[in-house]
């Protein structure tokens, strides 16, 4: 699974397995200034064997994927 940001907020991340944080806390793996963007924002958890890839939203918190809302 690969991650780009087209507007160049963040060069592009491949992930295999494990997990990221997105958000714009200190801690977070990738870090943007956005407004509306919370720390720890979005968890993303990828497990390949299991066929898994699962999205934990911190509470309030709005997500897209592929431009849709989720």
């Amino acid at each position: 699974m690969r991650f780009t940001f087209p507007n160049g907020e963040h060069p592009g991340i491949e992930l295999t397995r494990g997990s990221l944080s997105i958000g714009s806390g200190e801690e977070d793996t990738v870090r943007l200034d956005a407004a509306g963007l919370k720390p720890s924002h979005a968890r993303i958890e990828l497990q390949p064997e299991r066929r898994l890839c699962a999205l934990h939203l911190a509470p309030g918190a709005l997500a897209y994927v592929n431009a849709r809302p989720i």
